[in-house]
């Protein structure tokens, strides 16, 4: 993370009044700073749909992280973020063909688990693919970079397909 700094957010989160608003300050100043670099570098790159799943949902923000999956395809490593948003409905983020990636892990997650996307960074280079950055509370940190995203929602629900009298119930795949 190079904006939305963990050791930034901790001191936001300080008892200490005066910590807390030099922090705050300071959070202010590197979110104005993202906030242009995305609108005129990365904004352009990125799918409409993952813009508009991103913009419509707080760049995840506070979104629980359901899992995280790593799988190979065709000899490329792959990674699936399943997110679930305010009204439950999950949404499926898919980084295609990764070069590298790292998890930084500080402290246990709580006691039931739970992870959290608190904040997003999106770099893009000029090559085409993307640096991902996700702080996920003060115990998380994931990097990647991926040639590809693709998004998409889940059908939470089973659907009912009839077939030749015979009721057939079909589970989306992951």
């Amino acid at each position: 993370m190079n904006y939305y700094l963990k050791e930034l957010w901790e001191k936001i989160n300080s008892s200490d009044v005066s910590e807390r608003e030099r922090a705050q300050s300071e959070w202010s100043k590197n979110d104005k700073l993202y906030q242009e670099y995305f609108e005129h570098v990365v904004k352009e790159k990125l799918s409409k749909k993952f813009l508009s799943a991103l913009q419509n949902n707080h760049f995840l923000h506070d979104k629980k992280i359901k899992t995280i999956d790593f799988y190979t395809r065709n000899g490329t490593v792959e990674l699936r973020l399943c997110v679930v948003l305010g009204n439950g409905r999950r949404f499926n983020i898919r980084f295609h063909d990764i070069s590298e990636c790292s998890v930084h892990y500080y402290e246990e997650m709580g006691e039931k688990g739970d992870l959290f996307c608190s904040y997003l960074e999106i770099y893009s280079f000029e090559d085409g693919s993307f640096l991902i950055n996700m702080l996920c509370g003060f115990s998380l940190e994931i990097e990647l970079k991926a040639k590809r995203i693709f998004c998409e929602y889940d059908k939470e629900k089973k659907r009912i397909r009839e077939s030749g009298g015979i009721k057939v119930e079909v589970t989306p795949i992951p």
